[in-house]
């Protein structure tokens, strides 16, 4: 879900950006000016090249990072008592030995 967010934080200001000189393209089309191409109207190149860099640095940045084990099963917060237990990562060695212990 994470990576959904990333991906969308990248794609719409890209997808707005890009519509904007789409627009602007056929305007200039319409009034019989000469169309230059996207990456030379502005920015446009230099911001997909940065939003893929910055794609692929916080996907890599967050795999590394992530902190739990391949096959690691999550826990969702729970009220347990009148008390809340946060959500947590179980290493799947854990798992097996707390279902094993629960009647």
């Amino acid at each position: 879900m994470l990576r959904l967010f990333q991906i969308l934080a990248i794609l719409i200001p890209l997808t707005v950006y890009l519509s904007y000189v789409l627009s602007k393209r056929r305007e200039a089309a319409a009034a019989g000016q000469p169309v230059p191409g996207w990456w030379q109207e502005g920015p446009g190149f230099w911001a997909v090249l940065a939003s893929l860099t910055l794609l692929i640095a916080s996907m890599a940045t967050f795999s590394v990072l992530d902190g739990a084990p391949a096959g690691s099963i999550y826990v969702p917060p729970q009220f347990i008592d009148g008390e809340l237990i946060d959500g947590q990562m179980i290493e799947p060695d854990a798992a097996t030995v707390e279902d094993a212990d629960s009647p």
